[in-house]
């Protein structure tokens, strides 16, 4: 009976671990965060030959440019993928009591993790006014 049962647990460890380490492999945070650890040392190199004057400052400058563009993009998709996890983690009284302390830039990817979309239907003639009752929320 206890044979039974150890191999029971064993089995259900085995199982939480492989779930863990598949929620790992597809998580895709560490090599986003490489990827702009990459690209911050990229910026600093750039920035370095910017003032030796070795290249066209505009070439440089439209290299940094377009680090800034990727390294935002990336920033965006990490922000959101914890915030998915967060969330998941985190209870709907947990998240009320947190809400008030959040800064907006924090609270946009909350919405965006939330609620995957916001509808307003149209008015009805002759009622022309703006009505709250129009918005439909559909939560993901």
């Amino acid at each position: 009976m206890i044979r039974g049962s150890a191999l029971a647990w064993a089995s259900l460890m085995t199982r939480s671990s492989r779930s863990r380490r598949l929620e790992e492999v597809n998580d895709p945070r560490p090599a986003l965060e490489a990827k702009l650890a990459r690209w911050e040392e990229r910026k600093g190199e750039l920035e370095d030959q910017l003032l030796d004057g070795d290249r066209p400052a505009r070439e440089i400058q439209d290299a940094i440019d377009e680090l800034n563009v990727r390294m935002a993009h990336a920033h965006q998709e990490v922000t959101q993928y914890r915030v998915k996890v967060n969330i998941s983690e985190i209870s709907a009284a947990e998240l009320r009591k947190a809400w008030k302390d959040y800064s907006v830039p924090r609270k946009q990817p909350t919405y965006h993790g939330l609620i995957r979309e916001i509808l307003i239907h149209p008015a009805t003639r002759p009622f022309n006014v703006w009505n709250p009752d129009r918005v439909e929320v559909l939560w993901r």
